[in-house]
């Protein structure tokens, strides 16, 4: 039987992915079930994304992942099944696959119908109603024409773009991660072009260096490094640069190249 993970702003606590598992298993009690993450910060798409396009090209053919991060539950907005190489995505039509899609292109598209002898969606819960019994029964086999109907794209997220010349780049922060490191919008490849040790990188009118890796940054208050997403991260090391600099998202970064 195939994997099936989860990815949820849920957290544990209050026993909503319990009562998806337990949906999951009670229709196919062989499928393996991997959480992804439960800590995606409350109804952050962009978040969401980020972490699915992480995580889900790791995983072996075949796969089912459910991602229920869903504020717009209840609306009009539609329930999905995408098939990207080799993999089955089920979640809400709200951009959440954006990132991964732009990877690993949707073969097919598929909005979920609404209600079948084995779903019914909810008004508060798709994650249970919908989105848990709807992976369970692909994992069962059920055939496609029973789960929805074929169409033609999906909602994708506009995530902003760096300005970059000749001179500087400038970007911004995307998010931070549980660690309080904020990551930009600014690619390593749009780094290259100057040489490392010429690029000074600036946020909020300190300037920072940037490191190949976190431990040189010990002896400053803040540093930068290229991520494993090849993406520019500010630093605190061993702190938050969150919390250290009451960092938000869409503050501006930007990079020079030069002494």
């Amino acid at each position: 039987m195939p994997v099936l993970t989860l990815t949820t702003d849920f957290g544990t606590q209050d026993g909503y992915v319990g009562a998806m598992k337990g949906t999951i298993l009670s229709i196919c009690p062989e499928v393996t079930l991997v959480d992804i993450t439960h800590d995606i910060s409350p109804q952050s798409v962009i978040q969401a994304a980020w972490c699915v396009a992480r995580s889900v090209p790791q995983f072996p053919a075949g796969s089912i992942h459910t991602v229920v991060v869903d504020p717009g539950v209840g609306s009009s907005r539609n329930a999905l099944l995408v098939q990207a190489d080799s993999h089955w995505l089920v979640g809400p039509d709200n951009g959440v696959f954006s990132l991964l899609l732009e990877r690993m292109p949707a073969s097919k598209i598929i909005r979920i119908f609404s209600e079948t002898e084995y779903w019914k969606a909810h008004a508060s819960f798709d994650g249970l109603a919908l989105f848990s019994p709807v992976a369970a029964h692909i994992a069962k086999g059920l055939a496609i024409e029973e789960i929805g109907e074929v169409v033609d794209d999906c909602e994708h997220l506009t995530f902003p773009q760096p300005q970059h010349n000749k001179e500087e780049i400038v970007g911004e922060i995307l998010l931070f991660d549980r660690f309080g490191n904020a990551v930009t919008n600014i690619q390593d490849e749009q780094l290259r072009t100057w040489s490392e040790d010429m690029i000074r990188v600036q946020y909020q009118g300190m300037e920072l260096l940037l490191n190949s890796h976190y431990q040189a940054g010990a002896e400053a208050s803040a540093f930068a490094l290229v991520n494993s997403d090849g993406l520019l991260e500010l630093s605190v090391f061993r702190g938050s640069m969150q919390e250290a600099f009451r960092g938000k998202v869409g503050e501006p970064v930007i990079v020079r190249g030069g002494a």
